[in-house]
């Protein structure tokens, strides 16, 4: 019942968390255009790390480290 909740949870936070970073996206385009692409590009490393990451019941904190500093 609790990974049930916890995969709830996480269809909540994702689409909202992925909304807020490509609307930052678009407003630094007008402002920093080499940033914008430096977030999307950030952004592309933590959405292919949490599709590796979510079939896995571990991760080695190593791994979760390098993606909190991409974060």
């Amino acid at each position: 019942a609790a990974r049930a909740r916890m995969q709830v949870l996480l269809m909540e936070l994702r689409p909202h968390f992925l909304y807020n970073t490509l609307h930052a996206a678009s407003a630094l385009l007008a402002e920093d255009q080499a940033r914008a692409v430096e977030l999307l590009r950030r952004l592309r490393e933590l959405l292919a790390y949490a599709v590796r990451a979510e079939s896995r019941t571990e991760v080695p904190l190593a791994e979760e480290l390098a993606t909190v500093s991409v974060y």
